[in-house]
């Protein structure tokens, strides 16, 4: 009975959020996505591997495609690895 009384108030909050403004947030979230991604691309199209870098957290890491091996763990090293990859 306990679980109901804190699983109610739970639901009942996320029921109330109305669809508009979900809608809202989803679009505004897909913009931001967007427009990283077109940064990414003109940054790759221009060899800029300094661009590319300032895409990632200062603790972003970038690992290889098999997901293994850390190539790069900070914004100097990420830099010089798109250079030399870029070019």
């Amino acid at each position: 009975m306990r679980a109901i009384w804190i699983i109610s108030p739970i639901i009942a909050i996320g029921l109330t959020t109305s669809a508009p403004a979900q809608q809202q947030v989803d679009q505004n979230t897909r913009q931001q996505i967007e427009q990283m991604i077109a940064e990414y691309h003109d940054n790759w199209n221009k060899q800029d591997g300094a661009g590319i870098a300032s895409l990632y957290t200062k603790d972003g890491v970038l690992v290889t495609s098999d997901g293994v091996n850390k190539v790069a763990s900070n914004h100097r090293a990420l830099s010089r690895y798109i250079q030399k990859v870029a070019s």
